[in-house]
């Protein structure tokens, strides 16, 4: 069984419509944090005292019930204190539109796919610091402040040696700014899907699976290397990541006070 009979089962106990439903779904959505449009009518089967056991895979009840209480979190007068507290600044990329530009022998698609790919770099930015610092604060977190040494040393040498040997290099070029003030710096964004499955157990409860975790890391790298040796992305691609992007910075945002 599945969303769907799930689905038709709210029609018949509550009389709405199909489309009442999905308004219904979409509310719930927007209140109740980052879920699929199954898991926001599985939450209004719930919130109607109808059985989702009977339609749903045990792993899909687990599911709801996490969201059962994520969204008691987000309703709580906590919450509703940070929501009303001043918004976070925000850096505003869009000057990349009227930047100016030139140069004598590049063509002047160059110089458009430069102001274009402004915006793009930025995300980039932003997402990969955040996957590192959600990284930073669950692993210190289990294994305490030596957590580099404790954990990745010895569970995940590859990844430490990598960022070692870039770190030694580093040295010999004094002259030049720090790449980071920790070895997670040093790592390649492939490793950091290393450290989230090799550390699942500890990840579980932030993200709604490995794979919602992995997929958007991975995919969003494919672009990254793109972008590393300033080529240009198609339009699909900057959509591609602008949605992860939101994606994860909706999920941080709902589970940031377990992060803390």
């Amino acid at each position: 069984m599945a969303y769907g009979e799930l689905k038709r089962a709210v029609i018949a106990a509550t009389g709405l419509t199909r489309q009442g439903v999905e308004y219904r779904a979409r509310q719930i959505k927007r209140n109740a944090g980052p879920m699929s449009t199954g898991e926001a009518i599985a939450l209004l089967a719930h919130d109607k005292n109808i059985d989702i056991t009977e339609y749903l895979e045990p792993e899909q009840v687990q599911r709801v019930d996490q969201l059962v209480v994520q969204r008691a979190i987000l309703q709580s007068p906590e919450a509703r204190e940070r929501a009303s507290a001043p918004a976070p600044k925000i850096v505003n990329v869009s000057i990349a539109e009227r930047l100016q530009l030139s140069d004598p022998l590049l063509p002047a698609s160059v110089l458009r796919d430069a102001r274009e790919m402004a915006r793009v770099y930025a995300e980039l930015y932003v997402f990969e610091n955040s996957v590192r610092e959600v990284i930073k604060r669950v692993l210190s977190g289990q294994y305490g402040a030596h957590w580099w040494e404790v954990c990745v040393k010895v569970q995940h040498p590859k990844v430490y040696q990598y960022a070692q040997s870039l770190m030694e290099k580093e040295k010999r070029n004094a002259w030049h700014r720090r790449r980071g003030e920790h070895p997670i710096h040093y790592t390649d964004i492939a490793h950091l899907v290393t450290l989230i499955e090799g550390q699942w157990e500890h990840f579980r409860g932030l993200f709604p699976d490995q794979t919602w975790v992995t997929q958007r890391i991975k995919e969003i790298a494919t672009s990254r290397n793109v972008v590393d040796h300033h080529n240009p992305l198609r339009k699909r691609d900057r959509e591609r990541i602008a949605g992860y992007f939101e994606d994860w910075l909706m999920q941080v945002e709902s589970v940031k006070d377990r992060l803390s």
